[in-house]
């Protein structure tokens, strides 16, 4: 009877991991999953043959690993929730980071400075950035030297020289210098746009 009982938990506990089990080993494929399947009905099996057998296989009656099932499911199931809490915790603070991006740029034509909406910058416009003012599309550097802070993209803590011909990306903060880029990517193009809507996906 408890060996029902667990094998009702195993799979009610254990679904997703199964269904995920059972298609790669469909394809071939092994994964985390499929050892767990492996092992939590091994696990189970093994116990309900001494349990149905037992006046054959009393010597090992005091080894049953019904609980050990279990225990591995929760576990992991424990483990993926706080997983998937962690995930979505990261992806939140990095969107608020995201937001925090400027309205505003510097075009250039010509000796002429306009200050413009980031929206109506086109590709090739020539765009002006000031120290301490983060990068407002993807481009090139045309002009001008300076460290630049790519820790939102990359992670890195430490800002990168950029000098002439080097890329910059969106959201980036430029640091000491004055920069003259040329605009590559714009709107939904940049890596930054791109990065939000992988945010999306992961919330989801």
């Amino acid at each position: 009877m408890i060996a029902v009982i667990v094998l009702g938990t195993m799979l009610y506990a254990g679904k997703d991991i199964y269904l995920s089990a059972l298609q790669s080993l469909k394809s071939l494929s092994f994964n985390m999953d499929t050892l767990i399947f492996v092992g939590t009905f091994s696990a189970w099996i093994y116990s309900f043959l001494i349990i149905m057998f037992y006046k054959h296989f009393h010597v090992l009656s005091l080894h049953l690993y019904l609980d050990a099932s279990v225990m591995i499911l929760a576990f992991m199931n424990i483990g993926r929730a706080l997983e998937h809490k962690g995930k979505i915790k990261a992806a939140e603070h990095t969107e608020s980071l995201l937001n925090l991006f400027p309205q505003k740029a510097v075009r250039l034509n010509g000796d002429e400075e306009k200050v413009i909406m980031v929206n109506d910058i086109k590709k090739d416009d020539l765009i002006k950035v000031l120290p301490g003012k983060q990068i407002p599309v993807d481009g090139c550097i045309v002009s001008g030297k300076s460290h630049v802070d790519e820790s939102m993209m990359t992670g890195e803590p430490i800002p990168n020289l950029k000098k002439m011909n080097d890329n910059l990306y969106a959201g980036t903060v430029n640091q000491e210098g004055v920069l003259i880029m040329k605009a590559i990517a714009v709107g939904n193009e940049t890596a930054l746009n791109q990065l939000k809507k992988l945010l999306k996906m992961l919330k989801i």
